[in-house]
């Protein structure tokens, strides 16, 4: 059984010292906010982290091209080089052989020594070349038809020599007009259609319908697309540069070559003359390589901006000048004797196939002056440690070559190297 609570035993009363305790407050119940009027109205603050352009987009993979594409862009590559190239000699060639043009051949050189010192690759250094296929491959075609004609020729000249009134003579005779008029033909309407491809000397029938179509076509003109063509070659362009690069040499050299030609009748003057040319061949090809980096005739006489560019790449200064002239002393052999008019143009082929390398050196040694500060003085001393045994031989060789060659003391004016690279002007 339970005891009662003791009545003694009461609960505290508060009091002074006992404080009150107060219940805690209840937060309100959260309210959703009200929509705004004006939200809708007014546009959104711009985002300044959000970018103001679309990122880019990733580039596009390059295209694998397999084995068989590989292969045919490898051999596309090889026919521009092979055929291109013979049709860019072939025409140079012709050019350089006829007075006053040939200084577009100077200018075609200066043009690719200038592409190469601007910065660009050797895969466009040769202007022209994939424009002279056509012209390659022409005169591919030609070649090939004009073999049966030299046979018959042959042929026809052997059995008129033995027998003239014979009618085997007479036959090859006939034969030989027959088929050079033919082949003549044939090579024409091929020219005519093909523009130039190989494969239209072997198609006469195709040659003739794409003429026959050609002929209903009123955007087909040969002799406007024969001008189009020409006009593109820039013909006017390479006459002006060579032209400059003609004048700047022959203001370097013409001199010093003054002076060594009166060297047989006045010996010190000639000495003077020799050590002022040796001095000047490489000041005069890093002029000529200004001009045709600049296409401009006072970058060839800024003498400070000249030895500037040696003293920023003296070493390779030094191994173009060293290239060229090494390359140009073999063909002062061809000035022996006096060639016919109509075959200076084959020496010329091999003048620029000579004169080329140097070129492309001499372009190469002014894309590395045009970078900042001067070589150490060490590579300075070695730069013309190279260049003056180099030029001191190509002038020794050059003096005597007015005592062989058929032009005599006026020889010692036409240095190839530098202005028209042609045996005789």
């Amino acid at each position: 059984m339970l005891n009662p609570p003791d009545p003694s035993l009461k609960p505290p009363q508060p009091g002074p010292e006992t404080p009150q305790l107060e219940p805690a407050a209840t937060a309100p119940p959260a309210l959703a906010p009200e929509p705004d009027a004006l939200a809708a109205s007014e546009p959104a603050p711009p985002n300044r982290f959000a970018p103001s352009e679309p990122p880019p987009a990733d580039p596009p993979e390059p295209e694998r091209l397999g084995v068989w594409g590989t292969t045919q862009k490898a051999w596309d590559a090889l026919w521009v080089f092979l055929i291109g190239g013979f049709g860019l000699l072939a025409g140079l060639a012709f050019v350089a052989s006829i007075p006053v043009v040939q200084f577009a051949a100077l200018g075609w050189l200066l043009e690719a020594e200038g592409r190469l010192s601007r910065g660009e690759g050797l895969g466009g250094v040769l202007p022209g070349l994939r424009k002279a296929v056509p012209w390659g491959a022409g005169l591919l075609g030609i070649g090939f038809l004009a073999i049966p004609f030299l046979v018959l020729s042959s042929y026809a000249t052997d059995a008129k020599i033995l027998d003239p009134s014979s009618a085997t003579s007479l036959g090859l005779a006939r034969a030989t007009v027959i088929y050079g008029a033919l082949a003549g033909l044939h090579g024409l309407i091929a020219l005519a259609a093909g523009r130039g491809r190989l494969w239209n000397f072997v198609r006469p029938i195709h040659n003739l319908r794409t003429l026959w179509k050609a002929r209903r076509d009123p955007d087909a003109s040969l002799p406007r697309d024969f001008v189009t063509y020409a006009t593109s070659l820039r013909p006017a362009h390479y006459l002006r540069l060579g032209f400059m690069g003609f004048v700047v040499g022959v203001a370097w050299l013409g001199p010093p070559s003054l002076l060594l030609a009166s060297g047989k009748r006045f010996p010190l003057l000639g000495l003077l003359g020799a050590l002022t040319l040796v001095l000047a061949l490489r000041p005069a090809l890093v002029a000529q390589a200004r001009v045709a980096q600049e296409d401009r005739l006072k970058a060839g006489f800024e003498i400070w901006a000249i030895r500037a560019n040696i003293r920023r790449a003296p070493f390779s200064t030094a191994i173009a000048l060293t290239l060229t002239l090494a390359l140009a002393l073999p063909l002062y052999f061809f000035k022996i004797e006096l060639l016919p008019r109509d075959a200076l143009w084959l020496p010329a082929g091999l003048f620029l196939l000579a004169l080329l390398p140097g070129r492309i050196a001499a372009g190469w040694a002014q894309s590395r002056a045009a970078r900042e500060g001067v070589s150490h003085w060490i590579l300075r001393l070695v730069g013309l440690a190279i260049a003056l045994p180099s030029a001191g031989t190509y002038v020794f060789f050059v003096f005597f070559s007015q005592y062989f060659g058929w032009r005599g003391a006026a020889g010692l004016f036409a240095h190839h190297a530098y202005l028209l690279p042609v045996a005789f002007y």
